[in-house]
C-alpha cells in the first residue's frame, strides 16, 4: 500500500500546515470546565456553600463535547500535514495517551492496595485495573464502574475512535474513509458498545475538512461567538427540553462545539506563550484532577471548613491546573520525548543492516 493511498486528503495544502494555537487554547479551556465540575460536584459533597456557584456545574457537560470535536479535527490535520501509515499513527496516539494515563492509574491503585479507605468510591479490584490500562472497561459489567481514573472512560472512547480511524487507511480518499468510519461507528452505537457521543469525532473531520479545503470562513469571530451561545442554550430552556437525552445532544452540545471550533480554528491565532503551554499541558491538567480535587476539598475541610464554596472551586482549579502543568514538563512531556527518541532509534537500527545489504 502506497503512502498516498494510506492518507491523502481530498485537498492539497499550497503551503506547510500552521500550528493552530487556538485550538490548543480550547484544549486547555475544555479540560478546565471538566475540572471544574468535578470539583463543584466535589465541593458539594463535602458541604461547602452557598449554593449559587454550583449552577456554573452546567458548562462541564461541554468539555467533553469540545475535546472528541478538536480530537476529529486533529486526527485529519495531521494526516493531511504528514501521511502516515497505520502502524505509524497508532504509535505515535500511543505515545501521546498511554503513558501518563498508565503512570495515574497504577499510582491510583496503589494507593487502593496500600490505603483502601483514602478514594470513597474505589476499591483495589484487578479486573477494573487491567481494563482500565488496556481501555476497555466499557466491556466490563456495570457494577465494576468506570475506570480507576473516571475520566478514562473519555480517553476509552479516544482510543476506540484511532483504531477506526487508523483501520480506514486501506481505502483510497477521504471520502471512503469517512463513510467507513461513520459505518463502524453507527454499529457500535446501535449495538450499545458507544453512545451518540462517537459521532462527534466525525464532526471534527468535517470542520477539519472544511478548514483544509481552502474555502474562507465569514466573520469567524462571529461563529465563534454564536458557537458560545449555543453552549448556554440548553440551560436557558432546560425546563423544555430534555438535555440529558442523547439524542438531543447533537443539536445543543456537538453542533455549538462545531462552531467553537470553527470560529478558533480562522480566527486569528494566538501567540502567547503561557496560554499555549496551559493547552500543551491540558491532557495532564484532565488527568491529574483524580488526585488533586479529593486533595484539596480534604484540605479545606479540614482546616477551613467555613470557606466559602467560591474561594474552595477557585483554589482547587487553581491548584490542579499548576499540579497538570508540573505533571505535564517534569513527567509526561519527558517521557513522550524520550519514547519518541528510543523508536527513531530503533528505527535506524532496523534500517542499517537493510543499507549494508544494498551496498
Amino acid at each position: 500500500m502506497s503512502a498516498s493511498s494510506v492518507g491523502t486528503p481530498p485537498f492539497t495544502p499550497a503551503k506547510a500546515l500552521p500550528f493552530i494555537s487556538n485550538l490548543q487554547i480550547l484544549r486547555a479551556v475544555a479540560a478546565i470546565i471538566v475540572v471544574m465540575f468535578h470539583t463543584l460536584k466535589t465541593v458539594q459533597e463535602y458541604g461547602f456553600g452557598p449554593d449559587d456557584i454550583f449552577v456554573l456545574r452546567q458548562w462541564g457537560y461541554h468539555g467533553v463535547d469540545l475535546f472528541f470535536v478538536i480530537s476529529g479535527f486533529v486526527m485529519v490535520f495531521i494526516q493531511a500535514g504528514k501521511v502516515r501509515s497505520q502502524a505509524d499513527f497508532l504509535i505515535n496516539r500511543v505515545i501521546r495517551i498511554v503513558p501518563a494515563y498508565w503512570l495515574l492509574t497504577s499510582f491510583v491503585f496503589a494507593l487502593l492496595l496500600v490505603a483502601p479507605n483514602m478514594f470513597r468510591m474505589l476499591t483495589a479490584s484487578w479486573p477494573l485495573f487491567l481494563s482500565s490500562m488496556t481501555f476497555t472497561t466499557f466491556l466490563l459489567p456495570e457494577d465494576f464502574g468506570p475506570p480507576l481514573l473516571y475520566v478514562g472512560w473519555t480517553l476509552e472512547y479516544e482510543m476506540l475512535f484511532y483504531l477506526i480511524f487508523a483501520t480506514s487507511f486501506f481505502l483510497d480518499g477521504w471520502t471512503k474513509k469517512f463513510v467507513f468510519q461513520f459505518f463502524v461507528l453507527s454499529i457500535l452505537t446501535i449495538t450499545g458498545v458507544t453512545s451518540f457521543l462517537v459521532y462527534e469525532f466525525l464532526v471534527g473531520e468535517l470542520c477539519a475538512f472544511y478548514y483544509l479545503s481552502g474555502r474562507r470562513l465569514p466573520a469567524p469571530m462571529i461563529v465563534l461567538a454564536l458557537g458560545v451561545v449555543g453552549m448556554n442554550l440548553p440551560f436557558m430552556i432546560e425546563s423544555h427540553i430534555p438535555v440529558s437525552i442523547a439524542e438531543y445532544r447533537a443539536l445543543f452540545f456537538s453542533l455549538p462545539a462545531a462552531l467553537v471550533v470553527l470560529g478558533a480554528a480562522f480566527t486569528r491565532q494566538t501567540s502567547s506563550r503561557p496560554l499555549i503551554t496551559i493547552g500543551d499541558a491540558s491532557y495532564s491538567i484532565y488527568l491529574i484532577q483524580i488526585l488533586t480535587i479529593g486533595f484539596f476539598c480534604k484540605l479545606f475541610s479540614r482546616f477551613a471548613p467555613g470557606m466559602p464554596a467560591p474561594i474552595v472551586t477557585l483554589a482547587t482549579v487553581g491548584g490542579t491546573i499548576v499540579a497538570g502543568l508540573l505533571f505535564h514538563l517534569l513527567l509526561e512531556k519527558p517521557v513522550a520525548t524520550w519514547l519518541q527518541r528510543l523508536r527513531a532509534q530503533l528505527a535506524q537500527t532496523k534500517a542499517a543492516p537493510a543499507i549494508v545489504a544494498t551496498q
